[in-house]
């Protein structure tokens, strides 16, 4: 049965099951910030060889699953998150089975200019290949 699909996801309870996340917050303007490759997660096909990469774009706060397996971070500071508290880290790039299927998520490439970045053009092409293998 196909998963309906609300804006954004937020009024879906299955599709948010599915996906294994939900968009909390991000700052108004573009920030620049680190993604960092997961060490534990280095040797996974989607981010084998690809080193940790720096971006200018949206910056996601997240609530995540804990049964994705997290490829990739980033770190909010206190004045991104607007909370007034210590660094918070945050999955960027996850994936995670779902029934026979695999999913791919990745909080990176919102615009033209962002698909441009030679890691994060390769970065989403091995997902979506490795979603639809």
């Amino acid at each position: 049965m196909p998963v309906p699909v609300s804006p954004a996801g937020t009024g879906d309870p299955a599709y948010l099951r599915m996906v294994g996340g939900l968009f909390l917050f991000h700052p108004d303007e573009f920030l620049t910030y680190e993604v960092a490759v997961e060490p534990s997660r280095a040797s996974h096909p989607i981010v084998a060889g690809l080193p940790s990469f720096t971006v200018t774009t949206e910056q996601y706060w997240m609530l995540s699953d804990s049964l994705n397996d997290v490829l990739a971070t980033t770190v909010f500071t206190s004045e991104a998150a607007e909370n007034g508290q210590g660094p918070a880290a945050m999955p960027v790039v996850w994936t995670r089975g779902w029934g026979a299927g695999k999913i791919f998520f990745s909080a990176i490439g919102h615009r033209v200019e962002d698909l441009e970045q030679p890691v994060v053009r390769e970065l989403t092409e091995r997902g979506l290949v490795w979603a639809a293998r």
